[in-house]
C-alpha cells in the first residue's frame, strides 16, 4: 500500500499497520480490497459494497499493536512523529494463494543507551478471520527484564474483558456513528500471561518475552453492520466467539 501503510488480508478480513498502529477493516462480502481501496470513495465511509475502515487507532497501538516493557517501563512500539521514536521498515516475507506474511521492523525501541529492535510478522490466511502475529525482540541489554504488551484501543463506549485461563481478551463497543458496533479480540497463550496494564487510551495484555524468542498471538475483529441478517449481539456473544476461536485456531508461522 502507499507508504507508510502495509496491508494484509484474507477474503474474510483485512488489517493494516502504519508506523506501529494496527488498523482493521470490516467486510460484508468475501472479497479482497487491496490495492483498489485507495481509489475513489474514502474507506472511512461505508462503501455499501465490501465495507469500511472500522477503527480509528489514532495514537494508540490499535488492535494488535505492541508495547515493549524494559524493567517495567513501557516503550510503545509505534511512531507518532515525535523525535526519538522508533523507525519502521517493512518487507514481504511470503505470498501464495493461501497465505501472505509481512515483516515490520521497528528500530530504536526502548532505552536510548541500549535500544532494541522489534520485528512483527503478521499473516493473513485464506478462509480465516484471524491474523496470526509473531513478535521477536532483539538487541538491547541482555541483563534487563522484558515483557510485551498487546494493545486494544479503548473505545468511548465499550465492554472489555480478559480471561487468562482461555487466553482471550476483547472488547465490544462503539467509537463513531458512521462505524457502529465493533468487536476487537486478542487470542494468546494462557501460560504467557503476566498482567494487565490499562491506560486511558488503550488496554494492554502483557505477556512474557525472551530476547530472540517469538511471542505469538492472534488478532480478530467483528463489525455488526457486516452481518447479512439482523442480529443484536453484545459482549456475551463476542466473548463466546473468542473462546471458540481460541480452541480451534492453530498458529501457522
Amino acid at each position: 500500500w502507499f507508504p507508510p501503510n502495509w496491508g494484509w488480508e484474507s477474503e474474510k478480513t483485512a488489517f493494516r499497520s502504519y508506523d506501529g498502529h494496527f488498523d482493521i477493516f470490516g467486510k460484508r462480502l468475501d472479497t479482497l480490497i487491496y490495492p483498489s481501496i485507495a481509489r475513489g470513495k474514502s474507506y472511512h465511509l461505508d462503501q455499501n459494497g465490501w465495507g469500511m475502515d472500522i477503527l480509528h487507532a489514532g495514537k494508540t497501538g490499535g488492535c494488535g499493536g505492541v508495547v515493549l516493557y524494559v524493567d517495567g517501563e513501557a516503550y510503545p512500539v509505534r511512531n507518532n512523529g515525535n523525535s526519538g521514536e522508533p523507525v519502521f521498515t517493512g518487507r514481504l516475507v511470503q505470498e501464495s494463494e493461501t497465505r501472505v506474511m509481512l515483516e515490520l521492523t521497528a528500530t530504536g525501541v526502548g532505552p536510548a543507551d541500549a535500544p532494541y529492535t522489534v520485528k512483527l510478522r503478521p499473516s493473513a490466511l485464506a478462509g480465516r478471520r484471524d491474523s496470526p502475529v509473531e513478535a521477536v525482540v532483539e538487541g538491547g541489554d541482555p541483563g534487563r527484564h522484558l515483557a510485551l504488551g498487546i494493545t486494544l484501543t479503548t473505545l468511548p463506549v465499550e465492554n472489555y474483558f480478559v480471561e487468562q485461563k482461555s487466553g482471550v481478551a476483547g472488547s465490544w463497543g462503539f467509537q463513531q456513528p458512521e462505524i457502529g458496533w465493533i468487536g476487537m479480540g486478542i487470542v494468546f497463550q494462557p501460560d504467557e500471561f503476566l498482567y494487565l496494564d490499562d491506560q486511558p487510551d488503550e488496554h494492554r495484555i502483557v505477556l512474557k518475552c525472551t530476547p530472540g524468542k517469538p511471542v505469538r498471538y492472534h488478532i480478530l475483529s467483528d463489525w455488526l453492520r457486516g452481518h447479512r441478517f439482523s442480529m443484536a449481539p453484545g459482549i456475551g456473544e463476542w466473548m463466546e466467539t473468542l473462546r471458540k476461536e481460541s480452541c480451534k485456531l492453530e498458529p501457522i508461522y
